[in-house]
């Protein structure tokens, strides 16, 4: 076979030139250079006749014999034979690489995964059309890991992905670029703004709440960005998952000269236990620099610090007030029983048959649902003989949801005066058993 003389010194070369030196492995003639003072171009020039000359002797092409070695039997080979085409680089690797996800050693799966990262961007295309085809045993997530390895250079095909026909497609790749992190945020921000890309805006949420905190201050740019509102609240509904790195910047935002910063900011800030954002979600309430999104957003957090601000917002009146109800019914506290009674007495002068169907309608029906929660029925038996019939019917579709006895009673009274509002609201929200049976026998 070609070799060099173990007892001789040699240089450090470039990676090219050690490849010369390992093609010379397997052929059957001995070669000796007596002297490493010869200039390093004639080095080369033999070392590149002496493989030219291997390769007629019958040289194995290595890449094609490691291909092979990928079933072999002994994990061991398996394994040298993924590290070994993986250093080559050589783009008939690939597919085989990607083949070998299905290997039952995990060694060989995950090494499969770096050597693809290797290879580097000629990967990017075959492993973007693997995802298109049905797996087995979590193989599309190394996929996808070697994707994300690969990093920057897979980022635009990815996107291009987030517009396939299949879903699990948009999934994974939305995945991929969520572990490539920061460099793929603005890419995934184009999906959450372009209507174009239909199903992929959902997707492109997950992503970007998984990369989290670097993704922070991009979302709060498009919150300040003029034009549609939906892209905001997509926004808003990232930073909310995001959670408590997003909390300053949005506190922030909520004196944002622009209402609409102030609302999608508003509406971020509404997640279960975000207490530092009840009192100044109150204080911005009161200042009427807020309105619906941040009753919501109180709502949501469920903190009793919020429960006279929202008091104050049932005095506004309109559909705000409707919110607010809806989030004191969720808080649960005593105070809020008053208030919410005196909205109900108050509408009763209000209605009109169009009124029902407006911001009017929406107020007492919400009242009437939270004053259910808070277990005060009386005043919604009292409403169930309103002279006005939405009262009645609020009244009968809050009391159906109450497990109160008196509850059923009135109700059941109600049907035998034949009472149709009542029955209808009562039994359209879902009616017990006893009522049904009542209702039939009328």
């Amino acid at each position: 076979m070609f070799c060099l003389r173990r007892d001789i010194r040699i240089p450090a070369f470039s990676s090219e030139s050690r490849r010369r030196v390992a093609l010379l492995r397997g052929c059957r003639l001995v070669v000796t250079i007596t002297s490493w003072r010869t200039s390093t171009r004639w080095i080369f020039t033999c070392l590149s006749v002496l493989a030219l000359v291997s390769n007629g002797y019958g040289q194995t092409d290595l890449v094609a014999e490691n291909i092979g070695n990928l079933k072999a039997s002994n994990v061991l080979v398996r394994r040298r034979a993924v590290v070994a085409l993986g250093e080559s680089g050589d783009g008939r690797a690939i597919e085989p690489l990607i083949a070998a996800f299905g290997d039952r050693d995990a060694d060989v799966k995950r090494t499969a995964v770096s050597a693809l990262a290797r290879i580097g961007a000629p990967a990017v295309e075959p492993l973007i059309r693997a995802l298109n085809h049905p797996h087995n045993d979590g193989i599309e997530a190394y996929e996808v890991d070697a994707l994300a390895n690969i990093g920057v250079p897979a980022i635009q095909p990815l996107s291009s992905a987030l517009k396939n026909t299949q879903y699990s497609v948009r999934r994974l790749a939305a995945h991929a670029l969520a572990k490539i992190g920061a460099p793929a945020i603005e890419s995934l921000l184009v999906a959450l703004r372009d209507s174009g890309f239909g199903g992929a805006s959902p997707i492109a949420q997950d992503a970007l709440a998984l990369i989290g905190a670097p993704a922070v201050e991009p979302l709060l740019a498009v919150l300040r960005e003029p034009g549609f509102q939906w892209p905001k609240h997509e926004a808003a509904q990232v930073l909310a998952r995001i959670g408590r790195p997003a909390v300053k910047p949005l506190l922030a935002a909520l004196n944002d000269p622009d209402g609409d910063v102030r609302d999608a900011a508003a509406q971020a800030l509404g997640w279960p236990g975000n207490t530092d954002a009840v009192e100044p979600l109150v204080a911005a309430l009161r200042a009427q620099q807020v309105g619906i999104y941040a009753v919501d957003a109180l709502g949501k957090i469920k903190d009793q610090r919020a429960v006279e601000g929202l008091i104050f917002v049932l005095g506004r009146g309109d559909i705000e007030a409707a919110y607010a109800a809806r989030a004191l019914g969720e808080l649960r506290d005593p105070r809020a029983v008053a208030p919410l009674v005196s909205v109900l007495k108050n509408t009763q002068t209000q209605y009109t048959r169009e009124g029902v169907r407006g911001e009017v309608g929406q107020r007492t029906a919400a009242s009437a649902e939270a004053l259910a929660k808070l277990g005060a029925v009386e005043p919604l038996i009292t409403a169930l003989t309103d002279a006005n019939e939405p009262i009645r019917g609020s009244a009968a579709a809050a009391l159906k949801e109450s497990t109160d006895p008196r509850a059923i009673s009135s109700l059941l009274a109600a049907l035998e005066r034949r009472d149709i509002v009542v029955v209808a609201a009562a039994f359209k929200f879902g009616s017990s058993e006893e009522f049904v049976g009542k209702l039939r026998l009328g």
